[in-house]
């Protein structure tokens, strides 16, 4: 399958096999890369496409987690994955594609690494092929349930050695 990887934190790149992925691009602004991504994504059409934003984390950090600016990133993203869906219904690919928002650590005041759900629950959005419209899950969710549940919409088995379940 054809993979492209677009992120903002370098740290993201060593937790991938950067020699499976056929389109790589790093820049230290998220919008850039969002941007980048997205056109990216239109112009080959990879099977997987992951875009990792560092800028929201980074206000948590900046300015603390719960305050304007912290969410004021937040509201920026959601508005850009807005339009990117916006543009996958006028170019008819809602149907073969699924979607996947997530942070990858909660946080209090302006750090995390703690054992409190506030640190350890992170938010996790899933919209398209596969998603059954206003589900909600009542159980907390955690970054270690992303794989399983990415190989789940992507119709492979999930690794056994993994802990995370299918959301």
């Amino acid at each position: 399958a054809s993979m492209h990887f677009f992120y903002e934190w370098d740290g993201l790149a060593r937790m991938f096999e950067m020699s499976l992925v056929d389109n790589v691009y790093q820049s230290d602004s998220g919008e850039d890369v969002f941007d980048r991504a997205v056109e990216s994504f239109f112009a080959d059409k990879p099977e997987f496409l992951f875009i990792g934003i560092d800028e929201p984390d980074a206000a948590g950090h900046k300015f603390g987690h719960d305050t304007e600016e912290y969410y004021a990133s937040i509201s920026k993203y959601d508005q850009k994955i807005g339009d990117f869906i916006a543009r996958l219904k006028t170019e008819g690919l809602m149907d073969e594609t699924f979607i996947m928002v997530t942070g990858d650590h909660g946080g209090i005041d302006f750090g995390h690494g703690g054992t409190t759900l506030h640190e350890l629950e992170i938010p996790i959005i899933c919209y398209g092929k596969g998603v059954t419209e206003g589900k909600i899950i009542s159980k907390p969710c955690y970054i270690y349930d992303v794989a399983p549940t990415l190989a789940w919409a992507m119709g492979l088995d999930a690794a056994a050695a993994g802990i995370g379940r299918v959301m």
